[in-house]
């Protein structure tokens, strides 16, 4: 089992003008939002999406703290953009501002759907949990 996890948090977005494919070199939080560095240790993992308007990458990535230049490493499972034949492909950012924000993508995620229909159920400390579909988590106490 690995030692490391992705790790979400809210309200986490910074400005990056990274060019190509390199890591993303974070500037700052954008107005209203935190620093990745306030909630991120070195080398933890995260969620995170990209865009500057136009294009757009979302994958899971590496937080690196270093001092004045805390970075993004990129591991990108969804894109489109300049250099993105792939979906796993890192898109080559032109010129620009770019987003970085922490995300909790489609593919990756898991909940309970309880409330949104009588076909699913509160989960409770005992009984069976099982998939409904590929990121609903249902309940029956028998």
């Amino acid at each position: 089992m690995p030692d490391k996890i992705v790790v979400l948090s809210d309200r986490i977005k910074e400005l990056s003008e990274t060019t190509g494919t390199t890591n993303m070199h974070l500037q700052g939080a954008s107005v209203g939002f935190s620093p990745f560095s306030e909630f991120y240790s070195n080398s933890d993992l995260v969620y995170y999406a990209i865009t500057d308007g136009q294009y757009y990458e979302v994958g899971s990535g590496q937080f690196l703290l270093k001092a004045g230049d805390d970075e993004l490493v990129r591991f990108p499972f969804k894109s489109d953009g300049p250099g993105a034949t792939l979906d796993t492909d890192k898109v080559s950012w032109p010129v620009g501002v770019k987003e970085v924000y922490v995300a909790y993508p489609a593919p990756q995620s898991v909940y309970t759907a309880f409330g949104l229909s009588p076909d699913y159920n509160q989960p409770k400390e005992s009984g069976f949990a099982f998939w409904s579909s590929a990121n609903i988590l249902n309940y029956d106490s028998n």
